[in-house]
């Protein structure tokens, strides 16, 4: 290249150069839009603290027909985990959260379940043959149907309970009461020969499952069980449709699994990669045929009974006029035989996951949960609890469009397979299991929202102690408008401690908060509305149609919650909890009371089993629970008189 045309190049490059320059300096100068981008927030604004007004914004808003819409959609159909229904109805509800919310999204995943036979010539059935060989009776498969009442009869499922082990046994029968260690050994004391007979059980004392773990050893070939009217009718009820209680059709299915979540992928997720455990290794399966039944086969039954054994105190039936044979074997000599067809598959389930996205701290999640399916209809369980939750995002989704937003991240998850062992939220949270404890602020469950007409209730860790009373303030009482449910609240579980507040009782198991709480360490409640403890109607176990085919939307609109005020408030104290979390400057959490807590719990344990412990290894609990007391009380004197509420920053870090 000559020398002539490499300097007009580069003077050609420099001119480019300078004009380019200039060009930026214009364009800057000549800008006369705010300089700040319209995505940085603004830090003014979000030094704000939660302001009243956006909770009775919230309140407001709540509306009572709309719940009782929501739940009369939900309840329409019977919607087991995997039907079509269930299907259909976790599509509905992502729908509303794409509505209502910023996204929303269904997780798909394949579990192990198990479901009754296909086949229409294999039901589950208990048939007692005479001495001679012929049929007395066979139990019946499902409920009587009321037709104003329960539509798609076709898709109730029989009475079974899932994971019970299929197969087919015969033998004498024999009156086991709740077929706990201790009845057993009862029957065992009085010269009852438990081997080879069929145990009949009724609900309650141990796990639908753990009777069967408790009757092998004594060579019980299988078990049948069934809702005592003693602790599921009402003195003078006839049964739903007339009543409250149980009619005598009515048979509660459940699970029988000794553990959470998909059995065969036991406390990691249910991946297509991961490996099953076979079926027939399975530790979590009951091991003996097991089949539940209605109440008035279950009378039939005792009244076929021998009376070979004394009766225990505490064993006397609402059957049979209270008067109970035991057995075993029928009075003419006849045998029972129990037939179970139950197969275990892997199906495909689904989990609903919205969300709402948080402005300054998007990485901090306030979680709010409930499961959708259930066994039939499901209008308490659990589809109380998601009518809320509905109305709970409609409401936030109408001031998301307002211009709110919430400081956290808000999530929803609208959970799948619940009822066969809380698979849907147990494998979803072992999958996010890292994510979930390094940003979960909190996980409340409303599973069945209301059980009765008289007082808030809520069980939580303690660090939710000032939490929900302070949100309960909030919320008139719907019974007496000179009170809030606070006050309600408090009459009927007043905190020992300070009689002056209400009791946030503490946390077991049960629904799906439990592998967030107990397996992830994820603060949480599981809140709902309930009866005078005192009351009769509050006695009998759960409520009369759990789990039974009569838990219908009708069930709940004359018999539950007339009006859907019990509803409302559940509403009304969960919502305006979640914005506390979700939208306050310092999460609204009782460190201290968690601590005073820890060390109560230290000395109890000290008592309870002091000759497990040395001196010195008490004396290193106690310390240590000393040392959190003091940490804490730190921490809050920080908070309280040291703590530059000027900087958002500041927030974020000690939050």
């Amino acid at each position: 290249m000559q020398a002539g045309t490499r300097n007009l190049i580069v003077l050609s490059a420099c001119v480019g150069a300078v004009c380019i320059g200039l060009g930026v300096i214009i364009g800057w100068f000549s800008h006369t839009s705010d300089p700040i981008p319209k995505w940085v927030p603004n830090v003014e604004k979000q030094l704000q603290d939660l302001d009243e007004s956006t909770i009775l914004k919230y309140l407001e808003e709540v509306t009572r027909e709309n719940i009782r819409s929501n739940l009369q959609y939900l309840a329409e159909k019977p919607h087991m985990a995997t039907t079509p229904e269930d299907e259909a109805l976790a599509k509905y509800i992502d729908d509303k959260w794409k509505e209502y919310l910023d996204e929303s999204e269904i997780v798909t995943r394949e579990f192990l379940m198990s479901f009754p036979s296909d086949d229409p010539t294999k039901k589950n059935i208990a048939t007692v043959y005479n001495a001679d060989g012929s049929v007395n009776m066979t139990t019946r498969t499902t409920e009587d149907v009321y037709d104003d009442y329960m539509k798609y009869p076709e898709s109730i499922v029989q009475y079974y309970n899932a994971f019970g082990p299929p197969g087919t046994v015969q033998g004498k029968l024999v009156y086991g009461n709740f077929g706990s260690q201790d009845d057993l050994e009862y029957l065992e004391s009085q010269g009852v020969n438990l081997n080879g007979t069929i145990l009949l059980t009724k609900y309650g004392g141990v796990g639908r499952g753990a009777r069967t773990v408790n009757a092998k050893p004594y060579g019980v070939r299988g078990v049948l069980v069934y809702s005592d009217p003693e602790n599921y009718v009402l003195d003078g009820d006839e049964g739903y449709p007339d009543d409250f209680s149980l009619p005598p059709s009515g048979v509660q299915r459940g699970s029988t699994l000794s553990a959470s979540g998909d059995p065969s992928t036991p406390l990691y997720p249910s991946l297509k990669s991961a490996y099953r455990i076979p079926v027939d290794e399975n530790p979590y399966f009951p091991v003996l045929p097991l089949q539940p039944i209605a109440y008035e086969d279950a009378e039939k039954l005792i009244k076929l009974l021998a009376n070979l054994a004394p009766v225990k105190e505490g064993w006397i039936t609402g059957l049979n006029n209270k008067v109970l044979n035991i057995g075993p074997g029928f009075m003419d000599g006849g045998d029972i035989k129990l037939e179970v067809y139950n197969e275990y598959k892997y199906v495909e389930s689904q989990n609903v996951i919205g969300k709402i996205r948080g402005s300054t701290e998007p990485d901090d999640w306030v979680m709010y949960g409930n499961h959708r399916d259930s066994w039939v209809y499901g209008a308490v369980d659990p589809s109380s609890g998601t009518a809320c939750m509905l109305e709970i995002t409609r409401v936030l989704g109408t001031m998301l469009k307002q211009g709110w937003r919430p400081k956290r991240t808000m999530v929803f998850g609208s959970w799948g397979a619940e009822e066969f062992g809380l698979i849907g939220s147990v494998e979803w949270a072992q999958e996010k299991a890292n994510l979930l404890q390094e940003r979960s602020i909190i996980y409340i469950n409303v599973d069945i929202a209301v059980f009765g007409n008289d007082t808030f209730h809520a069980r939580g860790s303690p660090l939710t102690s000032n939490l929900f009373p302070d949100a309960a303030k909030m919320v008139p009482d719907p019974h007496d408008g000179s009170k809030t449910v606070f006050d309600t609240w408090k009459e009927y579980y007043p905190d020992p401690s300070d009689e002056s507040r209400p009791l946030v009782r503490r946390l077991y198991s049960g629904s799906d908060f439990v592998y967030f709480y107990h397996a992830l360490g994820v603060t949480s409640a599981d809140l709902s509305y309930r009866g005078d403890p005192n009351n009769p109607r509050y006695q009998l176990s759960i409520y009369p149609a759990y789990h039974t085919a009569y838990d219908t939307f009708d069930y709940v609109d004359r018999f539950v919650d007339p009006g859907f005020y019990s509803h409302d408030i559940v509403c009304k104290v969960a919502g305006s909890a979640l914005l506390m979390v979700a939208d306050s400057l310092i999460i609204p959490f009782a460190p201290q009371r968690m601590a005073t807590y820890v060390q109560n719990q230290i000395v109890a344990t000290a008592t309870t089993y002091s000759g497990q412990y040395t001196a010195n290894q008490i004396d290193y609990l106690k310390e240590a629970g000393d040392a959190l007391k003091a940490a804490v009380d730190i921490f809050m004197n920080y908070i309280e008189n040291t703590l530059d509420r000027t900087k958002l920053v500041t927030y974020i870090y000690l939050n």
